[in-house]
């Protein structure tokens, strides 16, 4: 937990630096993007001033935070992560909240490692483009592309502060471990950054499962391999983390009295040292400023929309 804990002390000592964290695991399916999507919300709800970014070329963070996020901007030309890559000043930053910011991703990242590789300084290029808004943040979480070793996971890895692994509560997501650690620690070596593993963040936790109570043991323990603590908190099995994707929202939204939601909240208050939660912080209450927050984001994207096809512009 000492690295958790000098990490935050960090924080603290900059305040007015974005933290950027790198959400990552070797292997798909491990609700990367559920975790990016509900802590990001979860940091928001307490007060922080929160950007999320999308590198996946599956788009399913751009989806959730909004769908319509990729429409043509004015000059008929879309604003993703594709086009910030190609030209820095197009710097594509929508806003979900005010104070929650999210940058879209398209289906043309998956070139972005084949774009990458022809350029001068490329494990850089994500770097120097955060580098140019990371003052207006508290935190920046990056979902990241499965697979693991990549250019463009390594353009993550050179940005950020540290990594948070989602990993599910199975021997699969056990045995990927090593291999991700491996890349992990090239990018400590190559380019001499610490890069500390914040934690290891247990998804679908059973906690009545032999299962999984053998793997919360496995990552338990000290060792080489992990190269970083389990996160205190695990996310319990939840269907509502199913379901919420499916309306643009996240648990805070959709479900703010589910178990995975009280969870990612956990989480949050843990990672900015906010403990004990006040009583009267409640899932009635972060739930309402949600919902509040997304009615209002929704009533001005249709106002938004609507004065697109004014224009006659497609949408």
């Amino acid at each position: 937990m000492e690295i958790f804990i000098s990490l935050h002390g960090e924080y603290e000592e900059r305040q007015n630096m974005a933290q950027i964290i790198a959400i990552m695991n070797d292997k798909g399916g491990v609700a990367k993007t559920t975790t990016t999507a509900n802590l990001a919300t979860a940091l928001w709800l307490l007060g922080k001033k929160v950007l999320v970014v999308d590198t996946d070329q599956q788009c399913n963070l751009t989806q959730m935070m909004d769908k319509t996020s990729t429409l043509p901007a004015e000059d008929g030309m879309p604003m993703t992560m594709w086009e910030w890559l190609h030209d820095i000043q197009r710097v594509p930053v929508y806003e979900r909240y005010p104070g929650l910011d999210y940058i879209p991703s398209s289906r043309e990242m998956a070139n972005a490692s084949e774009y990458l590789f022809q350029q001068n300084r490329r494990e850089y290029f994500l770097s120097k483009r955060l580098n140019l808004i990371r003052n207006e943040y508290d935190f920046i979480l990056i979902d990241c592309i499965p697979g693991g070793k990549n250019l463009m996971n390594t353009n993550v890895l050179t940005a950020s502060d540290a990594v948070i692994i989602p990993t599910e509560a199975s021997f699969f997501s056990v045995q990927g471990t090593p291999n991700l650690m491996n890349f992990i620690n090239e990018i400590r070596n190559d380019f001499e950054k610490e890069l500390p593993v914040m934690g290891y963040l247990l998804i679908k936790y059973d906690k009545n499962t032999i299962l999984g109570k053998q793997i919360k043991q496995f990552y338990q323990t000290p060792s080489d391999t992990l190269g970083g603590p389990l996160f205190p908190i695990q996310v319990r099995r939840c269907q509502r983390c199913n379901e919420s994707p499916g309306s643009e929202q996240t648990l805070f939204e959709y479900a703010p009295d589910s178990t995975a939601a009280d969870d990612y909240m956990m989480l949050a208050e843990f990672m900015i040292g906010r403990h004990p939660r006040p009583k009267k912080w409640t899932p009635a209450t972060w739930g309402k400023k949600a919902l509040d927050a997304f009615v209002a984001f929704q009533t001005l994207r249709d106002a938004q929309m609507e004065e697109m096809k004014k224009k006659g512009r497609s949408v």
